[in-house]
């Protein structure tokens, strides 16, 4: 039986939901910790881009400073998210906690199962896309426009985004469950919002007909990670050492500016 951690962050700003996620990714790497799931939300809707991505090419960048819609730069790929109603959820672990080889594709396929089996819970038929990725892939892309080969579909949509950093066999996985979703809010912040006019987006309230809360969604993951890597939940706050981590993270990078919107970091 594993024993895993598990952090309920609930709702933060835009630069702290980041700069937590890196900060758990980067002492998982540096010592020998338990596999984590942690659950949180956005306090505000709020636009993230992918660490390749330039904003310039994809936002209103003058209409998100007028309107107070945050901006920041994941340390992960994909593409640009709009963060609403919806459950954010991250995953750090050892490719070898899930029986995944170091293959970027079998860590997604193992790591991406446990969503597939909350959706299951919640008696949605969702699988993985298992296409061949759009090309070409350009910065530019919005991710509810794009569908990759482990990207989750239900009643022929893709249902939520999520991406991976990897290092030294440690995964950081995070990605958004939609609990409800209105493209049209996204739409005035985009450069070409013309990418969603064909959009097949799947939420979780249109898929079960009901409202599913931001708590019942958090009981169902718990629910899904435990079956998935069958072991018991300890629930943990962050320690003083992460905490000073994530406070320099946030000032360094997810709260910067510099950071935020240069073309491509180094």
């Amino acid at each position: 039986m594993t024993t895993f951690r598990l952090i309920e962050s609930g709702y933060g700003d835009a630069a702290t939901n980041m700069a937590v996620d890196e900060a758990l990714f980067l002492g998982y790497n540096r010592h020998i910790c338990l596999p984590t799931l942690r659950i949180y939300g956005w306090e505000t809707p709020a636009f993230s881009i992918g660490y390749s991505q330039d904003p310039r090419a994809i936002l209103h960048l003058e209409r998100m400073k007028e309107k107070k819609v945050p901006l920041v730069r994941r340390p992960t790929g994909g593409g640009a998210l709009f963060h609403d109603d919806e459950l954010t959820y991250s995953i750090i672990v050892d490719a070898s906690d899930f029986n995944a080889t170091r293959s970027i594709r079998d860590s997604f396929e193992k790591t991406t199962g446990v969503l597939i089996e909350a959706y299951r819970i919640l008696g949605i038929k969702a699988a993985f896309s298992k296409t061949k990725p759009l090309q070409p892939h350009t910065i530019e892309e919005f991710c509810f426009a794009r569908k990759e080969e482990y990207d989750i579909v239900a009643a022929g949509k893709k249902i939520g985004g999520n991406a991976q950093r990897r290092r030294r066999g440690t995964v950081l996985q995070h990605g958004s469950i939609p609990l409800a979703y209105d493209a049209r809010k996204a739409a005035v912040f985009l450069l070409h919002p013309e990418v969603l006019n064909d959009l097949k987006i799947a939420t979780v309230g249109e898929l079960t007909g009901k409202k599913i809360t931001f708590h019942r969604m958090a009981e169902i993951l718990i629910a899904a990670f435990t079956a998935y890597l069958p072991g018991r939940a300890v629930r943990t706050p962050l320690s003083p050492q992460e905490q000073a981590l994530v406070r320099n993270l946030k000032e360094t990078k997810y709260a910067n500016p510099e950071w935020n919107l240069k073309k491509k970091p180094s």
